[in-house]
């Protein structure tokens, strides 16, 4: 079996797909080892959970560690790592890192892999931290800097994990990158997370989900605008609005200064506590735009749904439109002001009893991490045998 070595540029733990990536990779025989950047933890080298964890450019102010190429002390700490561990495969998060993977190896032939769970050129573009001076703007928008590095590090990566076929597509149609060497791994669950949840689907839904981390490249304002407008709180209808994220404030100032009443925050979530989130909702909401970032992702919160057996309320961004078009397991459109009232006007008519069974099928043959690891395990031994 093999030594992998997957390197994640954030904060760990944080990260759901690292970490059931690793935990199969590891529960089918693999020597698995996290690399992570050092954000104040005591350790430098811990075991998580089972999981092996050696934290990078310890000690470093936060100015110095940021994860980008060519950055020398990652490349220090990832020479450091390389040359104790000894991996056959390393697996990096996104693209800043990959060409310093490559550096550190030292000409080693150990394949460079990159998990591309989203087109992070778009979503740097979309947040706030990049637009707020001349600078970063320019640096992002104007000298497209953070493109030049996606496509260098497709040039250096032997091999590419997505979570959707948009994605793919992208992959082969703008780098001509080789489509053999793409393999897709939805960001799905295990379903055993949630076996305990016990729901029959209202067909009259009223409560309205969206959770996860609110980010700018993930805009739920205008659905929640729309919401506030026409779904009538004397009808019933509440939209939860569950996590954490920079836009929360913003969010929050929309709903106090139209006196919505039928809004909740509900705060930060764990993944212990997200069960009992999805227990009590009738339909889950993707409103996000189709843009760069929206049409090259399927975020793990549409399988959340679907396993849970909860409808999909969503937004026309490619890969969400295609897959309720697949499962026949929600309701795709616009997030337009008359497309949203007609909605609300006329929700009581879907069949949303069917819908959620078509979820439970879909999810139990097909979207659910079972299967979703078992393609991982291909690509890797794949890789590893050349």
């Amino acid at each position: 079996m093999a030594k992998v070595i997957y390197i994640f540029k954030g904060k760990f733990p944080w990260d759901g797909r690292l970490i059931k990536i690793c935990n199969s990779l590891q529960n089918h025989g693999h020597e698995v080892l996290v690399v992570a950047r050092w954000k104040g933890e005591k350790e430098k080298i811990e075991i998580w959970k089972n999981l092996k964890v050696w934290r990078a450019c310890v000690n470093l102010p936060f100015s110095l560690s940021i994860p980008f190429p060519e950055n020398p002390f990652w490349l220090s700490s990832l020479k450091q790592i390389f040359s104790e561990f000894k991996p056959d495969v390393v697996i990096v998060r996104d693209i800043f890192l990959v060409k310093t993977s490559k550096k550190a190896l030292k000409g080693k032939t150990v394949p460079v892999l990159i998990d591309m769970a989203e087109h992070y050129p778009a979503a740097v573009k979309s947040w706030r931290k990049y637009n707020q001076n001349f600078f970063t703007r320019f640096l992002v928008h104007n000298f497209a800097l953070v493109d030049k590095w996606e496509a260098e590090s497709i040039q250096y990566s032997d091999g590419i994990i997505t979570v959707c076929d948009e994605q793919k597509d992208r992959l082969v149609q703008q780098y001509k990158y080789p489509e053999q060497k793409i393999e897709i791994v939805h960001n799905t669950p295990e379903l055993s997370q949630f076996s305990k949840i016990k729901r029959e689907q209202n067909p009259k839904p009223r409560v309205f989900l969206h959770h996860g981390y609110h980010t700018t490249e993930k805009p739920i304002d205008q659905f929640l605008r729309f919401f506030i407008e026409f779904a009538n709180p004397m009808d019933g209808f509440q939209f939860v609005v569950a996590g954490a994220g920079e836009c929360i404030p913003y969010l929050e100032k929309i709903a106090e200064e139209k006196g919505a009443k039928n809004v909740v925050f509900s705060g930060y979530y764990d993944f212990e506590t997200l069960p009992q989130i999805l227990q009590s909702a009738d339909i889950g909401v993707i409103p996000y735009p189709a843009n760069d970032f929206n049409n090259y992702t399927l975020h793990n919160k549409v399988f959340d749904y679907l396993a849970v057996g909860i409808p999909i309320l969503c937004s026309e961004a490619k890969p969400l439109k295609r897959l309720v078009d697949e499962t026949k397991a929600g309701v795709s459109l616009p997030i337009e002001r008359e497309a949203i009232r007609n909605f609300f006007q006329t929700v009581d008519s879907f069949n949303w009893v069917e819908m959620s069974q078509n979820a439970i099928k879909f999810a139990s043959e097909k979207y659910n991490w079972a299967i979703d690891e078992q393609k991982l395990l291909k690509f890797v031994e794949k890789v590893l045998n050349g």
